[in-house]
């Protein structure tokens, strides 16, 4: 069985976006999709796909690690903005999770990872149950690069029994609850320091460099564990599943923009609403339920952990600080710091 994903005129045209549906119930399915296209390039004893036409530029490597755990691993260059659909076919087995790390550059300040309609910082982790439906959207001059891996049932269940420890992991929370997807944004991590490569962006559509690329030590399993241990570090009194996915989503994109905003003023509840496409009294309740504390809150006290990380590394008065970080007055700026920290605010050099 076989999907046409790839030719322009087998797609149809929507509101400025080409739209194909593609087969997700197994990674072995969404090659042999692929592999099935005339214009689709495979080369089996590399593993490698290759693809250009009217939509996208691109290569595609996979592997099957062990039974039940695949990775594919793709550079994709989009001459057009296009969604990509996934459906199941419900006569066809579907038991595999999908945990995939997203690296997107694009123009126009669309550099964004955007699913369901909902945008996400531009470099992400994304985990979806078995079954899910979703639209993954790609705009036109994006190069997006992505890791993605693919457990089975019996593979992750085997995996969270031989690394079970005291405290439930985001994985097992994931598969307890009733949420279908989840995504963590990531801005401290590129695709090249997670698979601990180096190759230049101009190359890495090249098909002998991706095959080199391929060849990375990191284990599929490492990777799985990176990105619980990612979570856990940042986030581990966080209640990600106390609202539905989409309403998480835009809680997390309020999140990306407090921590944009980390060295202005607060950018103001009606505003972060206005960006994430939510009311700002259910983006105040939603935010709640998940961090357990209020924007403002979390606001101040991200910010006060960035001033006390500066007077770790520099010298900077009181003042200075004040002024870097938007606060009217250094007066303000100490009682802030006091409050969120725990101790009073001191530097090495003197105003």
């Amino acid at each position: 069985m076989s999907v046409d994903l790839v030719e322009a005129n087998d797609f149809s045209f929507v509101n400025g976006f080409f739209e194909a549906e593609y087969v997700t119930n197994s990674p072995r399915l969404i090659l042999d999709s692929f592999i099935a296209v005339p214009s689709i390039f495979h080369d089996g004893e590399r593993q490698l796909v290759e693809m250009d036409n009217e939509i996208m530029k691109g290569e595609l490597f996979y592997k099957e690690q062990e039974p039940g755990l695949w990775g594919f691993l793709g550079c994709y260059q989009f001459k057009a903005s296009v969604n990509f659909k996934s459906v199941n076919i419900p006569d066809i087995p579907s038991n595999y999770y999908t945990l995939a790390f997203e690296d997107v550059e694009g123009d126009n300040g669309r550099n964004v990872v955007l699913i369901d309609g909902v945008p996400y910082s531009k470099n992400s982790w994304v985990l979806y149950k078995p079954k899910t439906r979703s639209i993954r959207s790609h705009f036109q001059k994006s190069i997006e690069r992505s890791l993605g891996i693919f457990f089975s049932e019996d593979w992750i269940l085997e995996y969270l029994n031989k690394n079970s420890n005291s405290s439930s992991s985001i994985l097992e929370q994931f598969i307890d609850s009733k949420s279908k997807i989840f995504v963590w944004p990531d801005n401290g991590l590129r695709l090249n320091d997670l698979l601990n490569i180096s190759i230049a962006s101009t190359n890495f559509l090249e098909a002998d460099k991706l095959v080199q690329l391929s060849k990375y030590e990191t284990k599929l399993e490492h990777v799985i564990q990176l990105f619980q241990n990612q979570v856990r570090e940042q986030a581990s009194s966080i209640n990600f599943f106390a609202t539905s996915d989409r309403n998480r989503g835009s809680v997390l994109r309020a999140k990306d923009i407090l921590e944009q905003a980390i060295n202005k003023s607060f950018p103001g509840v009606t505003q972060i609403a206005h960006i994430v496409g939510v009311s700002p009294t259910r983006l105040k309740s939603d935010f709640k339920k998940v961090f357990g504390q209020t924007l403002f809150n979390y606001f101040r006290r991200i910010q006060m952990q960035a001033v006390l990380q500066l007077i770790q590394k520099q010298n900077y008065t009181v003042k200075e600080l004040a002024t870097l970080f938007e606060f009217s007055n250094p007066a303000k700026l100490s009682a802030c710091f006091e409050k969120h920290i725990g101790t009073k605010l001191t530097t090495s050099k003197n105003d």
